[in-house]
């Protein structure tokens, strides 16, 4: 699931690209007015069961996503979920799917470990991530929650790349 439409800037090149999109290009770059505007949009959505909120790691184990973290921590709060944004981790460097990165979920399985499995172990997990192109991270991270004992898990995006 996801909540909106992405369309690249290419380079200033791609009509489609609008307020939204420009948006989560904020979210991307950790900037504070695109969480008060995306926890504004996603506040309110219905995430059914869920007991606690991962978010999907970056391609560098040394690259955070605080925005994207900030939201699903605003989430969580609003929801009373558990916070769970720091027990999936990126174990090693992938290349940077935007720039053209292998998309494959075998990259993803092969580079993403759980820590701290006691926040996950039997529990209903929303897997969050600001956008998906083709799913396949967060397929992978479902995966592996799954692995350890997560009891269900879904995925939801705030953007999906169009």
């Amino acid at each position: 699931h996801y909540y909106g439409e992405y369309h690249p800037y290419h380079g200033g090149n791609n009509p489609g690209f609008n307020n939204f999109s420009r948006k989560i290009l904020d979210l991307k770059e950790d900037r504070n007015d695109a969480v008060d505007y995306f926890y504004k949009l996603l506040k309110n959505v219905d995430f059914d069961a869920t007991e606690a909120i991962v978010i999907v790691p970056s391609h560098s184990p040394s690259k955070h996503s605080y925005a994207i973290q900030e939201l699903a921590l605003r989430l969580a709060e609003k929801n009373n979920w558990i916070d769970a944004t720091e027990c999936v981790i990126r174990t090693h460097k992938i290349n940077k799917l935007a720039s053209g990165g292998n998309r494959d979920k075998r990259v993803h399985l092969e580079s993403i470990a759980i820590e701290k499995k006691s926040l996950i172990y039997g529990k209903n997990v929303l897997v969050f991530d600001d956008v998906t192109t083709s799913g396949n991270s967060l397929y992978a991270v479902m995966e592996i929650l799954k692995q350890n004992n997560a009891k269900s898990t879904w995925a939801y995006a705030v953007a999906s790349t169009i």
